[in-house]
């Protein structure tokens, strides 16, 4: 799964999770900008764990401030793994 299909999904569950058109959600999007709180943070996290069947570390879950952070992230976690494919 290459960069772009991850960042497409990972839009997807935003975009669910808070009702923002996919259109107005961009890599560079802070989250707070979205209107993601900690908590909806925190279930954001859950969810996209859940859809990529990974776990991201707690450091690095802690810097998620935008969406290519946590696209970053679920890269870094797959290549941790060895999965290159979410289920």
């Amino acid at each position: 799964m290459d960069r772009i299909e991850i960042t497409d999904r990972v839009i997807g569950i935003i975009s669910e999770m808070t009702r923002v058109p996919k259109d107005r959600i961009h890599p560079t999007s802070a989250l707070a900008d979205i209107g993601i709180d900690s908590l909806q943070g925190l279930n954001l996290l859950f969810e996209v764990e859940q859809a990529f069947d990974i776990s991201i570390p707690d450091p690095m879950a802690l810097k998620l401030s935008r969406v290519e952070d946590l696209v970053f992230g679920l890269e870094e976690a797959m290549a941790r793994t060895g999965t290159g494919t979410a289920a």
